[in-house]
């Protein structure tokens, strides 16, 4: 009896009664790792280096023809913002593991609905912005039930919508005013102050410019700072899980489909009123655009992971390499070439650290499954 007490004693304190903390044992990484591992979960950081890059190597080369004036410079500004406008929201679709490729053609069709009330039918652009507005968070609502309802891939049901709305636009056009463009559209809303929301310079930046920042901010905010972005990980992660977690799956995908087509009514009036003229045809190049940058971002293919910010930089890479093109002896037509190769390059990289993402991930946990 006597033995088993020293016995128990000896095991409750050690060293005089001094319990020893049970601590991780120590796993040592050179400091190599550390910086692959940093790099592995913030792909981002790849395109900031790509856009630095390409914007160092144009204002060096075409400095002095050009590339570096206020022009210039908003020339791509307004490049990168028609493309990131629709890419915020579109990060967090294809976070949540689904497509829009009717963002095209949203675009054209917005463009369209509001030329013809403001110019045919002599509405107000408040009036005709609301009228937008309820058409397009119908068109989210669509490809948010037929989603739910039928099961099918969301690149089908969007692409089939892609078709829908480009022919419609171009049908309500010819019937309407004989032709798939309306022109003059500024003319009849040049006194309202809201049409200066979409028109314009401000502080010497194009106005779309703060619109795509605006809206990548509210992207970044919902994805980092709210549960909503905690149920856009989960969904895109494993649909099923966050189901049987509670988060309403169908609900959430068809709220961002809806604010993809809410952002093609920015993306459509900034465009529309640059030229002075609406086009049903106007964005059909966008979507292949808006999803390549999505991917150079570091948005992967198979949802779950991805940045507003790696895409805001993503857009400003393209608007930077197509302006600079313009000022140098290349050929445009190898700007669709080098499209290919970045996003060649993107999804390569993509894949290769988020391998190396989950390789690190394995290697931490097991000296705790050791324990």
């Amino acid at each position: 009896m006597s033995e088993q007490v020293e016995s128990k004693s000896s095991n409750d304190g050690r060293a005089g009664g001094e319990r020893r903390p049970r601590t991780a044992p120590r796993v040592d990484r050179p400091w190599s790792s550390l910086g692959i591992s940093f790099l592995s979960q913030h792909r981002e950081l790849t395109v900031i280096l790509g856009a630095g890059i390409a914007f160092a190597f144009f204002a060096i080369t075409v400095s002095n023809v050009g590339f570096l004036t206020i022009n210039s410079a908003g020339t791509y500004l307004e490049t990168a913002a028609e493309i990131g406008i629709i890419a915020g929201p579109v990060t967090l679709l294809m976070i949540a593991r689904e497509f829009d490729l009717s963002v095209g053609s949203m675009v054209g069709a917005e463009q369209i609905l509001i030329g013809f009330l403001v110019v045919s039918l002599h509405w107000t652009l408040y009036a005709a912005l609301a009228l937008a507005v309820i058409f397009a968070v119908l068109v989210g609502l669509l490809n948010g039930f037929l989603l739910a309802r039928t099961g099918l891939p969301s690149l089908l049901i969007t692409l089939g919508l892609m078709f829908v709305l480009l022919g419609a636009a171009e049908g309500f056009g010819v019937a309407v005013v004989g032709n798939t463009t309306i022109g003059n559209v500024e003319q009849p809303i040049q006194g309202e102050w809201i049409y200066h929301l979409f028109s314009g310079n401000l502080l010497g930046l194009p106005v779309a410019t703060y619109w795509w920042v605006a809206i990548t901010v509210v992207a970044a905010w919902i994805l980092d700072a709210t549960g909503l972005g905690n149920r856009i990980y989960a969904t895109g992660g494993d649909p099923d899980a966050a189901a049987k977690c509670g988060v309403p799956v169908a609900r959430l995908k068809t709220m961002l489909f809806i604010f993809c087509s809410l952002s093609c009514i920015v993306t459509a009036c900034c465009s529309m009123f640059i030229v002075n003229q609406a086009n049903a045809t106007s964005g059909q190049d966008l979507v292949f655009e808006v999803v390549t940058a999505c991917v150079i971002g570091g948005v992967t293919l198979s949802g779950g992971f991805g940045s507003p910010v790696g895409t805001l930089f993503a857009a400003f890479l393209f608007g930077v390499v197509s302006e600079g093109f313009f000022f140098t002896n290349i050929n445009e037509v190898w700007y669709e070439a080098f499209v290919g190769v970045m996003l060649l390059a993107a999804i390569v990289i993509n894949k290769y650290s988020g391998d190396l993402t989950m390789r690190i991930w394995d290697r931490r946990q097991a000296p705790s499954e050791a324990r």
